[in-house]
């Protein structure tokens, strides 16, 4: 049972990826993931910087794990719901696991599959029935994405702002939390709208694409402030924080254009989310965030191609 469900689930990212492209696809798996794995394997000699990156790949494990809409019928299925997660998750994170093991970080390995362990027990449920209107109503309709995606991940949020909090000690926590930050409003795009909400606002492409960067960008950059001023405790690093504020919202930037760039009406993508998780790694080294911008400007004509197919009736 175990691994018929798991090999459905690979078949499942394999046609996502193939939506993505077979080259670009290839070029993230085979080029840009092992570089940035090499980057980290360099990275977990340091320990304060390992524990960082053990905990950002567990909260990314958890981040998926709470979004997931098959318990019902994973349930059905089997007795065992907990024994499938694990295996997914640990399947998942096997190149990690590696690079921990070779590093002979047995206690932090051990560790990190303790949390999955107590990810894949968890029940995944998506509570409707509540709205937090407080905190939607003060965003505007058009920019659905938030409402929505605040709702769902309104406790990640929560702590992501708590640990920030703890910047006052060092601007570590302020950076990491960035990135969380940057990792779950990235999840807010990884479901498209209906045709019929796109063509409502009838703009040409361009003009509806510039718009939506613009809008988003500003509620992002809302975002960050409450971290943002925390950092403002250590200015001596103001060269370093702006560097970050850049690197993210160049991240968020590319999070927001795949959307668009492979748009199916409707379609929920979780080789968006995994893409996006590929490139928020690979952001947090300086020359991979440069390539990132340019990857924005292909994607930026990728999407103005795909929205001409839905919106030609406003093309100018």
């Amino acid at each position: 049972m175990i691994e018929s469900l798991i090999i459905i689930r690979f078949r499942q990212i394999g046609r996502e990826l193939q939506l993505i492209g077979f080259l670009k696809s290839l070029l993230v798996l085979i080029v840009l993931l092992p570089l940035s794995g090499f980057y980290l394997y360099k990275q977990l000699d340091n320990q304060g910087i390992n524990l960082a990156i053990i905990a950002a790949t567990a909260f990314l494990i958890f981040m998926m794990h709470s979004r997931r809409k098959d318990h019902n019928f994973i349930s059905k299925l089997t007795d065992s719901p907990f024994r499938i997660y694990l295996t997914e998750y640990l399947l998942l994170s096997s190149p990690f696991l590696l690079l921990l093991l070779l590093k002979a970080l047995f206690i932090q390995a051990s560790a990190f599959a303790l949390a999955l362990a107590i990810i894949s027990a968890t029940v995944p449920k998506v509570r409707k029935e509540y709205t937090y209107h407080v905190i939607t109503k003060l965003i505007p309709d058009k920019i659905f994405e938030w409402q929505s995606g605040i709702r769902k991940s309104l406790i990640a949020l929560i702590l992501i702002y708590a640990i920030g909090l703890l910047g006052l000690l060092n601007i570590w926590f302020v950076a990491a939390s960035a990135f969380f930050l940057a990792l779950v409003i990235s999840t807010f795009y990884s479901e498209c709208e209906p045709v019929k909400i796109l063509e409502a606002r009838e703009k040409a492409p361009k003009q509806f694409l510039t718009s939506k960067l613009f809008e988003n960008s500003k509620l992002i950059l809302i975002s960050l402030l409450p971290l943002l001023l925390v950092a403002c405790f250590h200015f001596e690093q103001i060269l370093w924080i702006f560097i970050v504020l850049l690197v993210i919202m160049n991240f968020m930037m590319a999070s927001i254009l795949l959307k668009y760039a492979y748009y199916i009406p409707g379609n929920t993508s979780g080789a968006h989310q995994f893409f996006c998780s590929v490139l928020l790694m690979a952001s947090i080294i300086l020359p991979f965030s440069i390539l990132i911008f340019f990857l924005n400007l292909f994607l930026f004509k990728k999407s103005l191609q795909t929205l001409n197919q839905h919106l030609h009736a406003y093309r100018q």
